[in-house]
């Protein structure tokens, strides 16, 4: 009854200490007056102050703690406070609580080590769900809650469902897709995450942006996040009538952030073993180009050859080919395709597989191999692929060539006569695998020449060339190259024009692919 009582007016008890010191004071001040220093009166009275002087201190310490707690109350649980008073009317309690709260502050450290373990435990070799599974039911013991669920973020766009877990008495069971739960978390993130403002950031952010203050106690939203980078939310879902302490708030955000660097190091793990695998294939794919690209052309009665192959990149975009049809014919192919890499090599082959395929035929010409390589694309349906071509066919004692062309740069001529370096006019056409080639539009040119004479066959990546001042290399130059290079050795033009590009360039890095055959009709031709 009393304790009831000094709780319900503490400020009764005091005032009553208040006055009590006042009045001792006052009565020790009398009894020094009236009686000597030394006299028993006097010390009783002094020691009666001493003891009041303690009562109100102890007073004044409980009047303390009940405004504090009066301003505090939704700061600390309520059997926090309950503990406290217990002490001040009960001191040999405090033994037992401080007993108490380093039971809890182990408990958390344990749990702080548990969670500090979690990237050494997870194995980024198995699936992902099954290590964030791992990596929840470790959630729920250390947080005590009724279902965890992970949605992560997909393309930068939205937060899909990924996996969840709940407690069902002293097991833990996989949430499916259709569950309530999971619908009921995903209204809860739709109708609280400002998503727009994530999608126009990239999803980047330090802090979650919020529509509005969550008014569900028993719903938690908490963000996966590594550095400023959002991988995904994590929802948990609270026991009935239970709400998050701020020490539990600090754990849940402490585990988000180490499950956010496990699934981090999880995708760049995978990430980096999807570019091991493309580089291998990156390297397979070069090698059966480079030995699809002759290295020394066949030797031909009464012509003299020679061309490279420069790709600026691991993987050409550039190809050319020498294709033997009989004893008296010879094919010299050249393309260049749309795009680099991998699917640029892919059709760079398929190109290759179709000039070999219809160039043997009898009666066939360059013009009529690109009308049926053209029409065969088209009927693949290839879509943004295509090449410009260029092919070139030499008969063994004729002085002459016969050339067609696909979209490709139109040839130039070496005159041995004057050394006069011309531009063949005819006309290129269209790329193969553009455009409907069932009209057959390709055309078959007959270009004269003269023992001496010589004509080069190239890409575009010679005349596109830059220097360090982004100037090209452009048609001019490439003329005034051949006009002073020696005429009497395809191999000695060919290396004359690629140090001539060398010199011009400096240091500036090559863009684009290279390649370039020169044909030269020999002056002691053999018929």
């Amino acid at each position: 009854m009393m304790r009831r009582w000094i709780e319900k007016h503490p400020w009764l008890l005091l005032s009553t200490a208040l006055a009590i010191l006042i009045a001792m004071v006052f009565l020790h001040l009398y009894t020094i007056r009236t009686h000597q220093a030394t006299s028993p009166r006097v010390l009783v009275t002094l020691a009666g102050l001493v003891f009041t002087s303690l009562l109100f201190g102890i007073f004044t310490f409980w009047w303390h703690t009940w405004r504090f707690f009066a301003e505090q109350t939704s700061t600390f649980a309520s059997h926090d406070i309950d503990e406290i008073q217990e002490i001040m009317f009960k001191p040999y309690m405090a033994v037992q609580m401080l007993e108490t709260k380093l039971g809890r502050l182990k408990a958390r450290y344990v749990d702080l080590e548990r969670i500090s373990q979690l990237l050494i435990f997870f194995n980024y070799a198995l699936d992902l769900d099954r290590q964030i599974r791992t990596a929840l039911n470790l959630g729920h013991e250390i947080l005590r809650l009724d279902a965890m669920l992970v949605f992560l973020q997909i393309e930068q766009r939205r937060f899909d469902y990924r996996i969840g877990t709940r407690r069902i008495e002293d097991r833990m069971a996989d949430l499916s897709p259709h569950d309530a739960l999971v619908e009921a978390a995903r209204q809860r993130i739709n109708a609280l995450v400002d998503l727009d403002k994530l999608v126009e950031t990239k999803f980047r952010c330090f802090t979650l942006p919020l529509k509005t203050t969550d008014p569900d106690d028993e719903i938690a939203i908490f963000p996966i996040s590594a550095w400023n980078r959002l991988v995904g939310l994590n929802v948990l879902i609270l026991p009935r009538g239970n709400n998050m302490r701020t020490d539990d708030r600090n754990m849940a955000t402490l585990f988000n952030r180490y499950l956010a660097i496990a699934i981090e190091n999880h995708l760049l793990y995978h990430e980096s073993l999807e570019k091991e695998r493309l580089k291998i294939d990156v390297n397979v794919a070069r090698r059966l180009q480079r030995d699809s690209i002759p290295t020394t052309l066949p030797s031909f009665p009464g012509f003299d050859l020679f061309g490279l192959c420069n790709p600026c990149h691991e993987i050409s975009g550039d190809y050319f080919d020498v294709v033997n049809l009989d004893d008296d014919r010879l094919l010299v192919a050249i393309a260049d395709v749309s795009g680099k890499g991998l699917p640029a090599a892919l059709f760079l082959s398929k190109i290759q597989t179709l000039v070999r395929a219809y160039a043997p035929q009898p009666g066939t010409t360059p013009a009529s191999i690109l009308n049926r390589i053209g029409t065969h694309l088209q009927q693949d349906q290839l879509g943004e692929y295509f090449a410009t071509m260029q092919l070139v066919m030499l008969t063994r004692g004729r002085n002459e060539v016969v050339i067609a062309s696909a979209g490709h740069c139109k040839p130039l001529l070496v005159r041995a006569t004057n050394g006069y370096v011309e531009k063949h006019e005819a006309e290129t056409g269209i790329p193969v695998g553009l455009f409907d080639t069932s009209h057959d539009p390709y055309l078959d040119f007959t270009i004269p020449l003269i023992p001496g004479d010589g004509i080069l066959i190239y890409t575009d990546g010679i005349t596109e060339l830059v220097n360090p001042a982004r100037e090209p290399l452009g048609l001019d130059r490439l003329r005034t190259t051949l006009e002073k290079g020696p005429h009497q050795r395809a191999k000695a033009m060919v290396y004359h024009v690629v140090g001539a590009m060398n010199q011009f360039k400096g240091e500036a890095p090559f863009e684009d692919d290279v390649t370039m055959v020169y044909i030269r009709l020999e002056a002691d031709k053999k018929k």
